[in-house]
């Protein structure tokens, strides 16, 4: 992970400082995984995270280890979309699902 800062998409709320944390915790876990950017942006009744990855083996991997981590609490509602080579994954979460990562399940 070479850089990890707020997610600009016209909202002017950032995503408390708690979700940061809890997903920084999953990132660690993955050090087969580098990562351009991991960002957070607070959306309409949930928050979405956007990750760009450097290869899509990794996509897949960040993608696995953010459903089981999330499914450990409940059945998460999110969605993801990635490209070939300059891969990246967003992952759109409920609000329940954005305070499950801050109660870090």
């Amino acid at each position: 992970m070479t850089q990890t800062t707020p997610f600009e998409s016209g909202d002017t709320n950032e995503v408390p400082a708690a979700v940061f944390r809890a997903m920084g915790a999953i990132v660690q876990q993955m050090p087969e995984c580098e990562f351009d950017r991991v960002a957070f942006a607070q959306m309409a009744g949930g928050a979405e995270i956007e990750l760009e990855i450097t290869s899509t083996e990794n996509a897949t991997w960040i993608t696995n280890a953010l459903e089981e981590h999330l499914t450990r609490c409940h059945e998460p509602d999110m969605t993801y979309t990635g490209e070939s080579i300059e891969t990246e994954v967003r992952g759109y979460l409920s609000a329940e699902d954005a305070t499950a990562l801050i109660n870090d399940c």
